[in-house]
């Protein structure tokens, strides 16, 4: 009977540790790189010169941002924060419609505002931090549409 116990618990032990993952066929290994090669790709050097261009277009078309727009003046409630790709046209939906009247993207972004659904009509661009009265431009409760880049 202690036998078995003792059996019981070492298997238990044998099958709950861990095991090595064996690396999946189509990932393939990378070669060691020395420190100070890795240090002259430090992010600050990264330019377009050096990234392909169809690194740059997978990264583009995967691009996230955020748009944060208001139904009132200086980003006061009701509000939304919709996470957006890149270069895709979104129409406003569920009560927003001509009810936009303040509205910021991610630093590092600019946004559109269409008069029109699909991204058309008349516009009007800006970057964070946003416009907090869309009065401003002639825009308060007119934007259908919008895209970010």
């Amino acid at each position: 009977m202690q036998f078995l116990a003792a059996l019981a618990v070492f298997l238990t032990t044998a099958l709950a540790a861990p095991s090595p993952l064996a690396p999946s066929p189509e990932v393939a290994a990378l070669p060691p790189m020395a420190p100070e090669a890795l240090a002259r790709f430090s992010a600050k050097e990264v330019t377009s010169a050096n990234i392909s261009s169809e690194a740059v277009a997978v990264v583009g078309k995967r691009a996230i941002t955020h748009l944060y727009y208001c139904q009132n003046a200086n980003f006061v409630q009701p509000c939304d924060n919709f996470e957006a790709r890149t270069g895709t046209c979104y129409n406003f939906i569920n009560g927003w419609n001509d009810k936009v009247s303040s509205a910021g993207p991610d630093a590092g972004t600019t946004c559109t505002l269409y008069w029109d659904s699909g991204c058309s009509g008349r516009s009007v661009s800006f970057v964070n931090p946003g416009i907090s009265n869309l009065v401003d431009v002639g825009f308060n409760d007119q934007a259908s549409s919008w895209r970010c880049s």
